[in-house]
């Protein structure tokens, strides 16, 4: 228990980090990579995901097209908590984790992506255990930190 701790302590310190210096296009295409390990065959999933992602590296405005996607996506995120989840439905732990990629703070986005991915994971390896699935999230999100040369 003592080393998910230290592994999740580690990965809030890096979202801090991020957003201290303003990162909000590496947070909110990391909280994409976080929802994409999820299902990556969930199509109608992935989609909501990879419009965010090509938004964020073309430039283009990602706050409306989230805005979108949230008004668009509500009433199927508020149907995968209410229901979906109760019944272990691996979808909708994989499509809360993408619809968290439209939330309008990209440290949000992330914390909630995470949560969410860390909720699948759970579900679909019959374990609470998620320290390898944590130790994952925070080998990526140490070498996009690494790639920006900090320490």
């Amino acid at each position: 228990m003592e080393a998910i701790m230290n592994t999740q302590e580690r990965i809030d310190e890096l979202i801090y980090r991020f957003s201290v210096l303003e990162r909000s296009v590496e947070l909110r295409l990391f909280a994409c990579w976080v929802a994409l390990q999820t299902n990556p065959d969930l199509k109608s999933h992935i989609d909501l995901v990879t419009s965010i992602q090509d938004s964020q590296n073309d430039g283009g405005p990602t706050s409306r097209l989230c805005y979108a996607l949230r008004e668009e996506f509500s009433g199927t995120a508020c149907a995968a908590a209410t229901v979906g989840l109760r019944h272990g439905c691996l979808n909708a732990a994989t499509f809360l984790a993408c619809f968290s990629c439209a939330k309008d703070d990209p440290t949000v986005a992330v914390e909630d992506a995470i949560k969410w991915a860390r909720h699948w994971y759970k579900i679909a390896v019959e374990s609470e255990a998620d320290s390898v699935f944590l130790e994952h999230i925070l080998d990526k999100l140490e070498a996009i930190w690494s790639r920006m040369g900090k320490p």
